[in-house]
């Protein structure tokens, strides 16, 4: 169906903004920006997506301006914290009228690389194209691949690579990744100068190393000196980027922290990015209580 203003209107509360799953079906970050439904209107979604989105009416969050209006003192009893998925939202594919296909645009395509990186290999290979032949990329446009096609190809910006190591190697890999990522002396990945890039690096280096030996590692190491490591820098970063660096809760950009909503995963935070969240200094200390 195609996607209009009473449309958008309906599927939200008088004086709110889309929560953040209406924000990815509608293909927009979250919090929405400015004039977000001149954005997304003429679009066309399954009406599979719109119903999703209507049925989301009662999640729909406060609208900032007002939140700020609110005191501080007052915010955790008025509104019961709850988490943001830290996933960021893909474009919008453009489907075929039976809604079987997507039709490759050059917007949805580039949405799903990763910046510093490009298109990684996993993912030409699933598009059946060879990213190393010059014009690749204008080839592709406008052709129409299937939709679990789509959304593995959207899903494998993301992965994590499976890496072939012995054992023995392993620990030799998380020696040099405690080295060169653990220590606040430490440089990190210099080789790459996008957020996404440094991200798609560490990554790829969680892959070949000992995984039990990094968490003990880091579980072992005072709280304020694992915020030091170029490890939690990288991702910290990345998720800040991934909320469009505004706090999920009130929208401000100012003085940002990255909040652990569990410590469950503490130490593979690189595979487990879902247990973070962007918040303003402010939202911060509501969440632990401190005045």
């Amino acid at each position: 169906m195609e996607i209009t203003r009473d449309f958008l209107n309906s599927g939200i509360k008088e004086g709110c903004i889309p929560c953040y799953e209406q924000c990815r079906i509608l293909g927009i970050l979250y919090p929405p920006p400015k004039k977000w439904k001149d954005k997304v209107i003429g679009k066309n979604i399954l009406d599979s997506r719109a119903e999703k989105y209507l049925s989301l009416k009662e999640k729909t969050d406060i609208n900032p301006k007002q939140l700020k209006k609110l005191k501080r003192k007052n915010y955790s009893e008025q509104h019961e914290y709850k988490p943001k998925n830290s996933y960021k939202p893909f474009c919008e594919p453009t489907y075929t009228e039976d809604g079987k296909h997507v039709i490759i645009t050059k917007e949805w395509l580039l949405s799903g690389m990763t910046a510093g990186v490009g298109l990684k290999h996993s993912q030409a290979k699933v598009l059946g194209v060879d990213s190393k032949k010059t014009g690749w990329l204008d080839g592709i446009i406008g052709a129409e691949i299937t939709v679990a096609v789509a959304n593995k190809y959207i899903k494998l910006k993301t992965a994590i690579p499976s890496v072939r190591c012995k054992k023995s190697q392993k620990k030799q890999n998380a020696k040099k990744f405690i080295n060169d990522f653990l220590k606040s002396e430490s440089e990190g990945v210099t080789n790459r100068k996008s957020v996404e890039g440094k991200m798609s690096t560490v990554r790829y280096l969680s892959a070949s190393y000992n995984k039990d030996m990094i968490i003990q590692y880091i579980k072992k190491m005072p709280y304020k000196e694992f915020l030091k490591t170029p490890y939690w820098k990288v991702i910290a970063d990345y998720q800040k980027y991934n909320a469009g660096y505004k706090c999920v809760i009130c929208g401000s950009s100012n003085v940002l922290n990255v909040h652990h909503t569990t410590y469950k995963h503490h130490g593979d935070e690189v595979t487990h990015i879902e247990d973070l969240i962007t918040v303003c200094r402010e939202c911060h200390k509501a969440i632990h209580g401190i005045k």
